[in-house]
């Protein structure tokens, strides 16, 4: 191996510098603070060819080598940019370069190196399987010349900015299989046309970082046996190339991001004097930048090695993985200037996706043996990365009455309550003659800063197409979270109203998909298709129930009886549909607010039915709510025993765990962890940890 400068990737890094410049900071806090797909960058990277890199020249690409494409990388993040935006269309390239047909390759090889399409998703991380992906449960069952897929994804990157994803589907059940790493296989999947046909829907994971992740769920999918790579059965082999490809590419990312640390760090200590001298004068700053230094250095020789290994085609699991974790861990050792801290987030997510620590299953061969990105060790950590929304309590506040508004999102004078969203009503809530002033009112505090502590802002928009029209005319705008959507009874409403949202975000340089959707079931046509309005789009996070609108359209007595025993199937019906389309389900209001009691108890019978939280009309309900779709203290302290109990017998190797005499199988530890990460969803939004409710008082009403 020559460990001299190459002239021609000494050219390559300057080129990708040049074009990095155009995009400097400004550029990527603008992205980060809007949440956006950096999609002027990824343009950019795409027509000068970068993206292309691994493609051979054949099929219109530049043809490199990995060792290329990971000086490409590196110099990205070290310039302060964000290659995991588009990263994925490079080591995608491993699967299908090497187990690829030439059919496969002359379809999508020229289109992709000409950015037409892009392949930006990796299909193969499941909530159940952990690290052990040969457990994965997506299926994939052939019917003559097709395959028809069912199954989820998670932690799927970039999938709502990809034409094609690559998936990794179960073609022979785990049971029937003595070698375990048999029976997978992959699959190039039409991302696009599956969402159009409502074959997958896609949900956005808000995470700490904006890595643009999602959950993706895929339901009765056909194939065409064409698009299989490689051979049937061999997927597990065959993804394993992209594996190691994947994994010399994030540590050249990791690599880029502790130069970046480093010069930037380097430059503070230089300019920051202090006692007349600078800080960098001082050998207590200057030895952990020096350590720093050594770390990424000594990362970057195996990287090197990795990269050497695989273009010489010879085995480099063990390489690409030890480059992988030496990057991630040179990135704990950094300290930049303030700024910084964005891309220090970066690599600490990256950590947190290294390596499994798990008992490694015998080897089968030299190369790497797979794992999945979050390690089953590390999962209760890595789970509070995904900051859950809450939607505990949700109230309905009239538009053009300002003074309830500012009550409700804790401004002026007022103080935040533990509100989790506020609806800012245009529709039922405001006379006909009101409704231009509330626009204009709920315009104008959409426009005021939040500080971090308030609801989250939705504003509930009027049915009838003109008014509605009006209404995002006015409300469209940043401060803006989403719309709840009333008096749904077709998925066709939704998905006419998803089209509109997006020209509308297009126009006013939002990103795509920003404005959230709560759809609000109101009716018996609503109800009973409930689930299709769930998964219409991936911009729906909820099913409201109406209930006082549902009542009426049953003709039901208006007296409510207790508990609303009157509307438990419609309720229990509302509740089954969303989950099944992976949504959350919001219950309807008690509109008694003098009723404490009542509230109490019907509040008490929606958690029971499995709805995640309750709207409300009136401040005086909220603690209430609250209490009662928060963990208790005994149900934390249990779904604590119960993750423990199980990842510690896991990483022990047995198959079976008991606690009380329960067995503790997958729903259950399953339900254990939700149940840990909206208790630390709570403590995060409040500014001390939230009080638990001792079990003793669970049901019984606060004084």
């Amino acid at each position: 191996m020559d460990f001299s400068a190459d002239a021609d990737r000494e050219a390559i890094r300057a080129a990708v510098r040049k074009l990095c410049a155009e995009f400097g900071d400004t550029y990527w806090r603008e992205v980060d603070r809007k949440s956006e797909y950096p999609e002027k960058f990824v343009r950019a990277l795409t027509k000068a060819g970068w993206l292309g890199a691994l493609i051979p020249t054949e099929y219109g690409g530049a043809g490199l080598h990995v060792a290329d494409a990971a000086a490409i990388l590196e110099e990205i993040n070290r310039s302060g940019g964000n290659a995991a935006s588009a990263h994925a269309q490079m080591y995608t390239m491993g699967t299908l370069l090497k187990h690829g047909s030439e059919e496969q390759k002359r379809k999508y090889l020229p289109a992709l190196a000409k950015g037409q399409t892009r392949l930006q998703a990796f299909g193969i991380t499941e909530p159940e399987a952990g690290s052990e992906t040969t457990r994965l449960r997506t299926t994939a069952v052939k019917k003559g010349s097709r395959y028809v897929v069912n199954g989820k994804k998670v932690f799927i990157s970039r999938a709502e900015h990809s034409d094609l994803l690559l998936l990794l589907a179960r073609t022979t059940p785990y049971e029937a299989l003595q070698d375990k790493t048999q029976g997978l296989s992959v699959f190039i999947v039409h991302l696009k046309r599956a969402l159009a046909d409502g074959r997958i829907t896609i949900r956005p994971l808000r995470t700490m970082l904006n890595h643009h992740t999602t959950e993706i769920f895929i339901q009765d999918l056909e194939i065409p046996a064409r698009d299989l790579v490689g051979q049937e059965g061999q997927g597990f082999r065959h993804i394993i190339d992209s594996w190691n490809v994947e994994r010399i590419l994030l540590a050249s990312e990791a690599i880029g991001d502790g130069r970046w640390f480093v010069e930037r760090a380097s430059r503070y200590a230089t300019d920051r004097v202090v006692f007349g001298r600078p800080i960098g004068a001082n050998q207590g700053v200057q030895f952990p930048i020096a350590q720093a230094h050594a770390r990424i250095e000594a990362a970057a020789l195996v990287r090197d090695k990795a990269a050497w290994l695989y273009d010489g085609d010879k085995p480099c699991g063990p390489e690409a993985n030890m480059a992988k974790l030496l990057a991630s861990q040179a990135g704990r050792g950094e300290r930049g200037a303030r700024h910084a801290r964005r891309i220090r987030l970066r690599v600490r997510v990256r950590r947190r996706a290294q390596v499994s620590r798990d008992p490694a299953p015998p080897r089968r061969s030299r190369q790497q043996q797979p794992c999945a990105c979050v390690p089953r060790s590390e999962r209760p950590r890595h789970a509070a990365l995904v900051l859950m929304d809450l939607v505990r309590s949700l109230m309905f506040v009239p538009g053009h009455r300002p003074r309830m508004v500012q009550r409700a999102l804790g401004l002026g004078e007022f103080t935040p309550s533990g509100l989790d969203v506020t609806i800012l009503d245009l529709e039922d809530g405001v006379p006909p003659d009101e409704k231009d002033r509330a626009r204009a009112a709920i315009a104008a505090v959409l426009g005021e800063p939040s500080n971090g502590q308030g609801p989250a802002r939705y504003v509930r928009v009027n049915r009838d197409p003109a008014a509605r029209d009006a209404d995002l005319a006015a409300v469209l705008r940043s401060g803006l979270a989403g719309l709840v959507v009333p008096k749904i009874d077709d998925p066709s409403e939704v998905l006419t109203l998803a089209r509109d949202l997006d020209e509308r975000e297009d126009a006013a340089g939002m990103g795509r998909g920003s404005i959230r959707l709560i759809a609000s079931i109101e009716s018996a046509r609503g109800l009973l298709a409930a689930y299709a309005i769930a998964r219409s789009v991936e911009r729906v996070i909820a099913l409201l129930f109406g209930a006082e609108d549902f009542a009426l359209d049953l003709s039901l007595p208006t007296a409510r009886e207790g508990e609303a025993r009157d509307l438990l199937y419609a309720r229990s019906a509302v509740v089954v549909a969303a989950v099944a389309a992976g949504r959350d389900a919001i219950d309807g209001i008690w509109p008694d607010v003098t009723d404490a009691e009542g509230l109490r108890s019907d509040a008490l019978r929606g958690r029971r039915l499995g709805f995640a939280g309750k709207s409300l009309i009136h401040p005086a309900q909220i603690e209430t709510i609250n209490e009662i779709f928060s963990p208790s203290a005994a149900e934390v302290a249990y779904a604590r025993r119960v993750v423990e109990l199980f990842d510690a017998a896991r990483g022990k190797g047995h198959g079976a765990v008991a606690l009380d005499g329960k067995l503790l199988d997958q729903p259950i530890v399953e339900r254990a962890r939700r149940t840990i990460a909206l208790h630390e969803a709570v403590a995060r939004k409040q500014r001390t940890p939230p009080v638990e409710r001792p079990a003793a008082l669970e049901g019984k009403r606060l004084k």
